[in-house]
């Protein structure tokens, strides 16, 4: 069985227990619904949140039911092999590399030299310096001095 099929099966399942019909499955559209049910697409974990909150469940669970179906194991005995794998990530340091509190930034990341040479752009700009001489200066787009003064001064 393939995972499309599990979690089709899953979400008919929870579907039909709290009584409800496709058309009452309302946040994603008619066709997609039908061809999740049917195990004819691969869900994104938008649809897979979508269809978890019309259900009444949160999706890990949908995943977890899904996965453990695909697989053949129990749910319990599935939760507890994901519990036993969450502690070795714990003890590795892995969730401690995972900040849960910050959104994540658009875009790529800073270089450090980067970093490094706009923390001389608000000295520059004392200096009376235009957003463009400090850029020329540090090597760097107009618009990141400009993004990156404009976040000092918020």
């Amino acid at each position: 069985m393939s995972l499309s099929e599990a979690i089709a099966a899953v979400v008919r399942a929870l579907r039909q227990n709290s009584k409800l019909t496709q058309d009452d499955l309302t946040l994603i559209g008619r066709s997609h619904r039908s061809r999740v049910e049917r195990g004819k697409t691969n869900a994104t974990m938008e649809t897979i949140a979508k269809l978890a909150t019309m259900l009444d469940v949160d999706s890990t669970l949908l995943v977890l039911l899904a996965t453990s179906l695909q697989s053949g194991e129990s749910p319990e005995a599935t939760l507890k092999r994901l519990s036993a794998k969450l502690d070795s990530l714990k003890q590795n340091g892995v969730l401690d590399l995972i900040t849960f509190e910050q959104k994540p930034t658009a875009g790529r990341s800073a270089s450090r030299d980067t970093l490094k040479a706009l923390e001389r752009a608000p000295a520059l700009k004392q200096t009376g310096m235009s957003l463009s001489e400090i850029a020329r200066e540090l090597g760097v787009s107009r618009s990141s001095v400009h993004r990156y003064l404009a976040k000092l001064s918020t």
